[in-house]
């Protein structure tokens, strides 16, 4: 499945619950369908962790908005977003 999202929602359970946007992508991974998650800019601690344990690959927002032929972004001008990793309670900026 190929998710195109700036966020990983790749929560098992999020504010108490698991029908929640936060855990669409956790549903499917638990259903073990291959997943492309494409876009994602900002990640939860356990979110990463995931990916990182199963080897989830992602395209990053970062990968696209530096290779042109990806994305138009850079023809119009507009903006690179700032990229971080975000937990309840804490930011960690992701290195270029």
């Amino acid at each position: 499945m190929v998710q195109i999202d700036a966020h990983g929602d790749m929560r098992f359970e999020y504010e108490g619950s698991h029908h929640n946007h936060a855990c669409v992508i956790g549903g499917v991974l638990e259903m073990v369908l291959p997943t492309l998650p494409v876009g994602i800019r900002a990640i939860c601690r356990e979110e990463a962790e995931l990916i990182a344990k199963q080897q989830i690959p992602v395209i990053w927002d970062r990968d696209i908005l530096r290779d042109a032929e990806l994305c138009c972004f850079r023809q119009h001008n507009f903006q690179e977003p700032a990229t971080s990793i975000t937990s309840p309670g804490e930011t960690l900026s992701n290195t270029r």
